[in-house]
């Protein structure tokens, strides 16, 4: 009771002016605690600096983690390349990308890209694949998870290549890139950045040429795309969508890989195997 009688004397007596003589007092005492601008801009990139040297390490590990499993796997060769074009996949290569259960479906690989050409089109149906059409400088992206088992440009006609063995032993290839962002034996999620979209190799324009592989035959990805892929004016093309994890859907079309007719020119001139005179392994690799 005392202490409230105090105070309220103090109210009572106090003037107005020592109430405002109090006032300067405490904003001064408010702005020496109060950081400045410069201080905070400091603050914050100081922070910004500490997690790029984070993310910088994370990934300078990764690569040396992603090194020692090409190593030992036995992947990014030329060698490597030209067995899973020619559709032979390793089961340790299938088991490190994660088993035997396909990924049902693929995401589309560049994300405003656009239908050039399909599976099956070409002179004599030659081009088993989809061209992808889009600007120099877009995303490329992974249609699934799995693990990079090439990234490189030492394949005749394809330019800058990154392939890809995900679960169930399906392969997905990505040509013509201006470059390439993974390192065989790295580890990708779906949708992660891959590639930096091209037109390197035997290319007309920027575009991706991009192969489904599976059990040794090229297999038409359109209706595992998702979402669905369209024409350039926003028309999905005709196609019936499918899943495909153990089995293959009806709707899925898959052939024995054909040579491009070039090669098949070339070959009938001369005899030779292939058309790129420092060949892979002996392998016959068409061009796109």
């Amino acid at each position: 009771m005392t202490r409230w009688l105090v105070l309220l004397m103090f109210g009572l007596l106090a003037s107005p002016g020592d109430f405002a003589a109090a006032a300067p007092a405490r904003a001064k005492v408010h702005s020496k605690n109060k950081p400045s601008a410069a201080s905070i801009a400091a603050a914050q990139k100081a922070q910004q600096a500490a997690r790029a040297a984070a993310r910088a390490a994370a990934r300078q590990k990764a690569r040396a983690e992603a090194r020692r499993r090409a190593d030992e796997l036995g992947l990014g060769t030329r060698h490597t390349a030209a067995m899973l074009l020619a559709g032979r996949v390793e089961p340790r290569w299938k088991k490190a990308a994660g088993g035997d259960e396909a990924p049902g479906t693929l995401r589309f690989p560049v994300v405003k890209g656009w239908f050039v050409r399909g599976f099956g089109s070409g002179a004599g149906g030659y081009h088993q694949a989809m061209d992808i059409g889009g600007e120099f400088g877009w995303n490329v992206r992974a249609a699934a998870p799995g693990v990079v088992a090439y990234s490189g440009n030492g394949i005749n006609g394809y330019g800058y290549m990154v392939m890809i063995v995900h679960p169930g032993g399906f392969v997905t290839s990505y040509a013509h890139n201006t470059k390439n962002f993974v390192i065989a034996g790295e580890e990708v999620a779906r949708g992660d950045v891959i590639a930096e979209l091209g037109s390197t190799g035997r290319s007309h324009g920027p575009h991706v040429h991009f192969e489904l592989l599976v059990d040794g035959k090229n297999c038409d990805p359109a209706p595992l795309f998702r979402p669905q892929v369209k024409h350039r004016n926003g028309e999905p093309i005709s196609v019936q969508r499918a899943i495909w994890r153990r089995r293959k859907p009806k709707t899925v079309s898959c052939r024995p890989r054909k040579h491009h007719p070039d090669y098949v020119q070339h070959q009938r001139k001369t005899g030779q195997d292939s058309l790129d005179m420092d060949r892979v392994d002996d392998e016959d690799i068409a061009a796109p």
